[in-house]
């Protein structure tokens, strides 16, 4: 079974792209099976830096869709707590949806594993796995608002390995923590697309796509990308792309993870219609010179 790495920071596209590449017919999908709350067990760090001899017998067990997921995760209802245990969560239906369809149908040859946290895992999974990674980008102010609105905050004594927040940020993990929120993601942002740029410029397994230009031509860059990986793009793919991306709202105000129908043009640039504010300066200065790299400048000329 080939297997394909669906990968990016947290609000940036990945379920999207996950869930329209899952729709080709020679394909099965497994959704976060490393995160750390309710994917496999014994993944106790968030974003893991080096694939140690436990990760890569993980990762062959996903691969052979011949895991054990954890029955327990933080905040879960008393009900949702009941289903997990019987059920194993999403990851587990996934699982055993996948082995299903393979029994069925003969022709399915390719396994996506769409997680954000195996991000800086990219190159090393090309290398030892041969497995090929889209890495969703997107603008960091956007992905702010983003993250702002569900209220999430992180916590760097969780992250994988104090190498990666050296690198990139010169800063401990301690350091790190003490920070307001709006840094920490901007440093966030920081390790993880440097990361991906890095692997990017050294693996040509590492595909990364830009989340604005999905959105202003879906049709099309879902087609490349597909082309790119050797997925077959059927007609009902394309449609279903068109379907979603056509919608008459842009943005959503209420606290729902996601709302896949949007009017995706006018998404793909949002964040820039207001003016310069206190928090975009922030991500600017901690993030300006990786976003010139990945986009060219820091707002587009649209915006300006």
């Amino acid at each position: 079974m080939n297997a394909l790495l669906v990968t990016g920071m947290h609000r940036s596209g990945t379920t999207f792209v996950g869930k329209i590449l899952s729709e080709a017919p020679e394909v099965v999908s497994l959704h976060e099976p490393f995160n750390k709350e309710f994917g496999i067990r014994g993944v106790e760090a968030v974003y893991p830096s080096v694939l140690d001899s436990y990760l890569r017998n993980q990762i062959c067990q996903v691969l052979s869709l011949n895991f054990k997921v954890k029955s327990v995760a933080p905040g879960d209802s008393f009900s949702k707590s009941i289903a997990r245990r019987l059920v194993g969560g999403r990851t587990n239906i996934d699982k055993y949806k996948a082995k299903w369809q393979i029994f069925k149908n003969k022709e399915i040859n390719t396994l996506i594993i769409k997680d954000p946290f195996l991000i800086l895992n990219c190159a090393q999974l090309a290398d030892d796995f041969g497995i090929p990674s889209v890495v969703t980008l997107r603008h960091p102010v956007a992905i702010w608002r983003s993250i702002r609105r569900m209220n999430w905050v992180f916590n760097f004594e969780e992250f994988g390995n104090e190498e990666v927040t050296k690198k990139y940020s010169s800063l401990t993990r301690v350091e790190l923590n003490k920070l307001s929120e709006i840094e920490k993601f901007s440093y966030l942002y920081l390790m993880l697309y440097s990361s991906a740029l890095d692997a990017n410029k050294a693996s040509s397994m590492v595909h990364l796509f830009r989340h604005e230009d999905i959105c202003v031509r879906p049709i099309d860059a879902f087609s490349e990308m597909a082309a790119m990986l050797n997925i077959n793009y059927t007609n009902s793919m394309s449609e279903l792309v068109h379907q979603k991306t056509s919608a008459e709202k842009a943005e959503y105000d209420n606290d729902k993870l996601h709302n896949f129908y949007r009017d995706s043009k006018a998404l793909a640039w949002s964040w820039c219609d207001a003016e310069c504010s206190e928090e975009e300066s922030i991500i600017k200065r901690i993030c300006g010179d990786l976003v010139d790299d990945l986009y060219g400048s820091w707002r587009p000329e649209s915006c300006l």
